[in-house]
């Protein structure tokens, strides 16, 4: 059985709405997925009915951002109520944090010679689909390619958006404890995302680890996750 338990959408940062992914990963022979969209529940719905309509196994999922000695760490949850009242703040309040590092970020890049960055980014969004959240750093990246300040996503990633550059503002995000209790609170599966990914040493990687396991967490196996039976995401039989 093929599984997906991390994918995007257009409700964060992706370039396939929610049907459009689902059907995109039944294509290629995905039966039980996860959408973990950063910092939203808005393509959940959207999702379960597209994977209800292919029979394949619907999963609650999303991505929190926090902050971990001074960085930005990704924390996925599963499994969850989508009327879950931690978790439903918790996202209004990123939500409302997002759009105004949008904010932040378009204001940096007019001082570079760049306006309408946060207009333009919005639009590329809308275009893709519409979503209520702010746009990302992938979107404001499209638009520096469409307007010709960089040739490719890479090039405004490397010198505008990436890690430590203009456009890599620092918002206060929820601490990974208060993260991983708000999943927990939720009734939610906690998973560290990608922990290969951040920059840090091997060392400080395993620290990060022990953190979030001391935080309350676990390191999961699907076939552990697929023990619990609820209503949000039954396992398939």
């Amino acid at each position: 059985m093929n599984v997906d338990l991390h994918c995007h959408s257009t409700a964060s940062d992706g370039s396939l709405t929610p049907t459009e992914l689902v059907a995109r990963a039944y294509e290629q022979g995905v039966r039980v997925m996860a959408l973990t969209d950063h910092d939203t529940l808005e393509g959940q719905p959207e999702a379960r009915q597209a994977m209800h309509e292919r029979g394949m196994q619907w999963v609650s999922g999303v991505e929190l951002s926090c902050t971990w000695s001074g960085i930005t760490i990704h924390v996925l949850g599963y499994g969850f109520p989508l009327d879950a009242p931690p978790l439903l703040e918790a996202v209004e309040s990123l939500h409302r944090g997002r759009w105004l590092r949008a904010e932040e970020i378009s204001r940096r890049l007019a001082a570079k010679g760049m306006p309408g960055a946060l207009e333009g980014a919005r639009a590329l969004q809308q275009a893709l689909g519409d979503s209520g959240n702010a746009p990302a750093r992938p979107h404001f990246a499209d638009f520096l390619v469409s307007a010709g300040h960089v040739k490719d996503r890479a090039e405004a990633f490397r010198k505008w958006l990436g890690a430590g550059k203009l456009g890599d503002v620092k918002l206060h995000w929820p601490t990974l404890d208060d993260t991983v209790e708000t999943l927990r609170q939720s009734g939610a599966w906690v998973s560290l995302a990608h922990p290969m990914h951040y920059d840090l040493t091997r060392s400080k990687r395993r620290r990060l680890i022990a953190d979030y396991i001391q935080a309350g967490a676990r390191l999961w196996r699907w076939s552990t996750v697929c023990s619990r039976r609820n209503r949000s995401a039954p396992c398939p039989s």
